[in-house]
């Protein structure tokens, strides 16, 4: 959804067992957790993440611009 002009926040959630409180997003060889930081790399974007019953992915981005035209 776009929460302001150019600013968008993406929410993404399960039902599952969560993420251990140990894990290390950034050194794990999950691969579907690979995907989900090197998108929010790619968007130069915010990601904060919510782990209990389920796990859950928030992630805040600006529109990209190049060379003033809307690309996505």
């Amino acid at each position: 959804r776009q929460v302001d002009e150019g600013r968008y926040h993406l929410e993404v959630s399960d039902d599952g067992v969560g993420l251990p409180k140990d894990i290390d997003i950034q050194k794990t060889s999950s691969l579907g957790l690979k995907l989900v930081t090197i998108l929010v790399q790619q968007l130069s974007g915010e990601m904060k993440i919510k782990s209990g019953e389920g796990t859950g992915f928030e992630i805040e981005f600006d529109e990209y611009r190049e060379a003033g035209v809307k690309l996505y």
